[in-house]
């Protein structure tokens, strides 16, 4: 096999050389993969959670069975299959309640559309087993249309109160001052809010490529928007792992806190990434969504 300075690696491993020979073979066609996205190198090693993305309609279903394919957008979505390949599909069984898959043109991108009117919409998970860990990262690529007191983008749990080793991704704040807002919890709930006492208010409408960390064992609860970090709180979490809770996405379970807004992909992961690899996946949803 000849190497050059031209030469570069295809999956790791084989050399390709631009019009040299490969010895011992003959130079036929050469396809080279697509460069995988920062989300399929996280799950490359079998790693717990999920990730979903509207923008693949592959992923979408109009039925809970996955029998109608979502072929475009104004269709409701009744099933959302998660790609981490851990197989925690989001699904929502009553039509009323589906969130509808919308096309933006000028970001030429998917995105599922949450209200808040009635009951408003929400998918729930199969339970999503992360108790062999106590820290998370979670990504959502949203955008919020309302200002509301508490809307819900994503809670673990039926019961957040009531459960241990759960967490909340929210826009809104109990207080009604907050613009978003994060809470984890192994036994006990820690709090991390933007409160407009000390920060600068992100009013409706507002893009935002949410990172949160959470580490129970160190009461880490931090979040980050649009790739600064806003909310840093070290309030006592308790003890013990996360656990094994349904995910809400796009409300609180069995309330009124529904998230009006847009949801343009949402990643979970069962441990802290570096300050290097979270820049990448902010990065990529930055220029998808085309965020200054």
């Amino acid at each position: 096999m000849i190497k050059t300075p031209l030469s570069i690696i295809i999956q790791g491993a084989r050399i390709w050389t631009p019009k040299t020979t490969i010895l011992g073979e003959a130079h036929k066609d050469i396809i080279l993969e697509p460069k995988p996205s920062p989300f399929e190198l996280l799950f490359l090693n079998g790693e717990q959670g999920v990730w979903f993305d509207p923008n693949d309609l592959s992923t979408l279903f109009q039925d809970v069975a996955g029998l109608i394919p979502v072929t475009g957008a104004d269709q409701p979505v009744g099933l959302m299959k998660d790609k981490s390949g851990n197989g925690y599909d989001a699904s929502q069984p009553t039509n009323a309640l589906r969130p509808v898959l919308k096309h933006d043109t000028d970001k030429n991108a998917y995105y599922l559309l949450f209200n808040d009117v009635g009951n408003g919409s929400f998918l729930t998970t199969s339970a999503v087993n992360l108790t062999a860990t106590n820290e998370l990262t979670v990504f959502a690529a949203t955008e919020k249309l309302a200002d509301v007191s508490a809307g819900y983008i994503l809670e673990v749990s039926n019961n957040f109160g009531g459960s241990s080793g759960v967490f909340s991704l929210c826009c809104g704040g109990a207080n009604g001052d907050e613009s978003y807002a994060t809470a984890v919890r192994g036994t006990f709930t820690s709090y991390g809010v933007i409160t407009k006492a000390n920060k600068p208010a992100f009013n409706a409408p507002h893009e935002a490529i949410l990172s949160a960390q959470f580490k129970i064992s160190t009461r880490t609860n931090i979040l980050r928007i649009n790739g600064v970090q806003v909310v840093s709180s070290t309030g006592n979490q308790g003890s013990g792992n996360f656990g094994n809770h349904v995910f809400n996405i796009g409300k609180r379970y069995n309330s009124t806190f529904a998230y009006n807004g847009k949801l343009y992909s949402m990643a979970v992961i069962d441990r802290l990434l570096n300050i290097d690899t979270i820049q990448k996946v902010e990065k990529e949803y930055i220029e998808k969504m085309h965020l200054k």
